[in-house]
C-alpha cells in the first residue's frame, strides 16, 4: 500500500459488503429479493424483539466483531478484520420451510447463507484490502416466535488492511516530509530521525543554559536502527 493511500475505515468495509449483497438482489440474480441489508444493532436479542424484526426477513446484517494484527514491516500492521453477518428468514407454514424454502417464491435460509457466501467470496469491493475470507456457519435461532417460524444464522468471513502504527488516522504511515508528523516537526518526519544524543542531571542541580556533555551527570547517545527489520 503507497504512503500516499490512507487505508479503508471499518464502516467503508461493511458499506461496501451490503452494497455488493444489494446489487445481486436486485439484479435478480438470486431469483429471489432480500427485503433488509443493515447493519447489526442488537435487534434480536430478545424473542419480543424477534418478533417485532420478522416482518423485515428475509435480510442480511452486517457488524464487525474484531480481529487480529500482525507486524508488516517497522512501522506497518496488518489487522485481519473479522465480520459476521446475520442471515434472518421466517415462514408461517413449518420451520423445514424456513430453512430450505418450498413453494414457488419462497426462499429459505439455507439458500441466503449459500448466496451470501458465494457473492462475497474472494471479494475487495475496490478496496485496498486482502480478498474475503469465508469462515464458519452457525445457528443462531431455529424455531417458533409469535405466530411464526425463524430461522437465523451468523456466517463469518475475514479481510486484511494494512494500518500504520503510532500516528493519528488520516496520516501516512511512514510520515514522509510535508505530511503528518512532517508537518508537525517543522519537515523533519519521524522517519529522518537516525541519532537521540541525551544529557541528564538529577533535579537537584540546576543549570542556565542547560547541561551540554562537559557538564552533565549522565551521557548518552542512540543510533536508531534504519530500514524495515529481516
Amino acid at each position: 500500500m503507497s504512503a500516499a493511500c490512507l487505508p479503508p475505515v471499518l464502516g467503508t468495509i461493511e458499506n461496501a459488503l451490503l452494497a455488493r449483497l444489494k446489487a445481486a438482489s436486485d439484479s435478480g440474480c438470486l431469483g429471489y429479493r432480500l427485503k433488509t441489508l443493515g447493519s447489526w444493532q442488537g435487534q434480536f436479542d430478545e424473542p419480543e424483539a424477534l418478533a417485532r424484526m420478522a416482518p423485515l426477513f428475509p435480510g442480511v446484517w452486517a457488524i464487525y466483531t474484531g480481529g487480529g494484527d500482525e507486524p508488516r514491516s517497522q512501522r506497518l500492521w496488518r489487522h485481519h478484520a473479522h465480520w459476521t453477518l446475520v442471515v434472518g428468514t421466517r415462514n408461517l407454514r413449518n420451520a423445514t420451510a424456513g430453512r430450505l424454502g418450498g413453494v414457488p417464491g419462497e426462499v429459505g435460509s439455507y439458500q441466503i447463507v449459500q448466496d451470501v457466501r458465494r457473492v462475497l467470496a474472494g471479494q475487495r469491493f475496490g478496496l485496498e484490502i486482502t480478498p474475503v475470507v469465508l469462515g464458519g456457519v452457525t445457528s443462531l435461532w431455529q424455531g417458533p416466535v409469535a405466530d411464526q417460524l425463524i430461522s437465523l444464522y451468523a456466517l463469518d468471513i475475514t479481510v486484511g488492511l494494512d494500518l500504520g502504527v503510532g500516528v493519528p488516522d488520516g496520516w501516512p504511515s511512514d510520515a514522509t516530509p510535508g505530511h503528518g508528523l512532517a508537518g508537525a516537526t517543522g519537515g523533519l518526519g519521524v522517519a529522518s530521525l537516525t541519532t537521540l544524543h541525551l544529557d541528564w542531571d538529577p533535579p537537584q542541580r540546576t543549570h542556565s543554559p542547560l547541561p551540554d556533555d562537559a557538564d552533565a551527570l549522565a551521557v548518552d547517545q542512540i543510533t536508531l536502527p534504519q530500514g524495515d527489520p529481516p
